[in-house]
């Protein structure tokens, strides 16, 4: 793929052996060690909620992102779901 994610092996985006999002290596977290189940769509994710909580906006992730409206990328943030100990903290038992 060039930099700005255009293939250059003439397949089309969300097709060939990227498409499946492990390029036929098996799964990420198999190879990493790690228990938890990841894909591709785990590490987006991370890198535009990342990127959202560094001050980024909204409409630049969805570009990173070549998403087609906002909604989409907003499905990827997750910046809302930390839960502060003062909600903690409201649990009465």
């Amino acid at each position: 793929m060039t930099p700005r994610g255009v293939p250059t092996d003439g397949h089309q985006i969300g097709q060939g052996p990227s498409a499946n999002c492990q390029g036929g290596r098996g799964p990420p977290d198999a190879h990493a060690g790690i228990a938890t189940k990841i894909g591709c769509h785990s590490f987006r994710a991370t890198g535009i909620t990342n990127y959202l909580e560094h001050d980024g906006t909204l409409e630049k992730a969805q570009q990173m992102a070549a998403h087609a409206s906002p909604r989409k990328t907003k499905l990827y943030d997750r910046t809302n779901d930390q839960v502060t100990l003062d909600e903690v903290e409201k649990i009465r038992l």
